[in-house]
């Protein structure tokens, strides 16, 4: 009988822990982005792998400056961040180990010089522009996008998460408006996902995140919009 008691005293631990490690979802990557006096707001952090600089996810800064990525597997990454005054950062490998969160050193950006010898205008657009009521993340700017489908694309813009049942959330926020070419799409989280994953990231312009619902948009809640816009073809 005593025999009998341990064993189901360690299938029993056996069963929590296992239990318990299927809970953990990931570690995460937290920081700050400053200029060495303020944060520096709306600035672009771009996760990558470190073995082939692959973006794993991107976020902008908050307006204290701070960032973070969550629900990471164990492996070396690199931080790159950009923003319009300041030279580029890229940090060297981060290393996420036993599923441990990771808070990163200060990221102290040094600003671009004022003056200007020669104005150079070009046509390549930013892969996320700030804008007054709306961000607007230009899927086409991001080389690791050439390849992927919609819904990659979704999930490396900032903020954004899906989930692996295809319930996408926006800051955290979930019942986030999805629209397509700025109409509702009323379709399922999964007949969602699935419509994306059929579309090539490459049919994409872009995609434009609202923390607020216009009222155009007569929206429940206040979950945000997301608008995938898709190229329009004459």
């Amino acid at each position: 009988m005593k025999f009998f008691r341990l064993l189901v005293f360690a299938l029993t631990m056996g069963f929590s822990f296992n239990f318990a490690a299927a809970q953990v979802s990931g570690a995460k990557i937290s920081g700050t982005v400053t200029d060495g006096v303020k944060p520096v707001d709306g600035a672009t952090v771009i996760l990558l792998t470190a073995r082939d600089s692959a973006v794993v996810k991107t976020a902008l800064a908050n307006d204290d400056g701070s960032f973070s990525f969550g629900n990471l597997k164990d492996d070396n990454y690199q931080i790159r961040v950009t923003c319009i005054g300041y030279k580029g950062y890229r940090s060297g490998p981060v290393t996420i180990a036993q599923q441990r969160p990771l808070v990163l050193p200060a990221i102290i950006l040094t600003a671009t010089s004022k003056a200007l010898n020669e104005v150079a205008v070009t046509g390549q657009k930013s892969y996320v522009e700030q804008k007054i009521d709306l961000t607007v993340v230009n899927v086409n700017a991001l080389i690791s996008n050439n390849g992927a489908n919609a819904l990659q694309a979704l999930e490396k813009t900032p903020g954004v998460l899906v989930d692996p049942d295809g319930n996408i959330t926006y800051k955290g926020k979930t019942g986030v408006m999805i629209l397509i070419d700025d109409k509702p799409t009323y379709m399922s989280a999964a007949n969602l996902t699935t419509y994306l994953r059929s579309l090539q990231a490459a049919s994409l312009d872009q995609i434009e995140l609202m923390d607020v619902p216009p009222a155009k948009y007569d929206a429940a809640g206040n979950a945000g919009v997301i608008n995938i816009r898709t190229k329009k073809i004459c």
